[in-house]
């Protein structure tokens, strides 16, 4: 990151493509879907690392894309768990399919791993 000063000194081109590259992290960063909520840090990290095994375990790593989306941030009391959108889609599938979801099983092993609840919000 740049300091203001920095910043300042910075041509008109550079200040556009700076601000636009800015805008467009921000954009991607509320298009990330909640999957899930716990009450602490460790929980949701814990849910976050179930993720990627399980995407892995039900092989749906093909460019690292999904497996990257997961990320854990603070809301308040608790931690919310995202995802890229897509995510929720290919869980719903594997619901059709097989009756359990990917992160469904992500969730179920994290209470177990845990003992701590986990809130599935897909």
């Amino acid at each position: 990151m740049i300091t203001r000063e920095e910043f300042l000194n910075k041509g008109a081109a550079y200040k556009a493509v700076y601000m636009l590259d800015a805008i467009e992290k921000a954009f991607l960063a509320q298009q990330k879907d909640i999957v899930a909520t716990a009450d602490d840090k460790d929980t949701a990290e814990e849910m976050k690392q179930n993720l990627i095994d399980e995407a892995a375990a039900y092989d749906h790593v093909d460019t690292g894309r999904m497996e990257n989306g997961f990320k854990v941030r603070k809301a308040g009391d608790e931690y919310e768990v995202t995802a890229v959108p897509y995510a929720k889609y290919v869980n719903g599938y594997d619901r059709e399919a097989g009756g359990d979801g990917f992160m469904d099983t992500a969730a179920k092993q994290t209470i177990i791993d845990t003992g701590e609840h986990i809130q599935l919000l897909v």
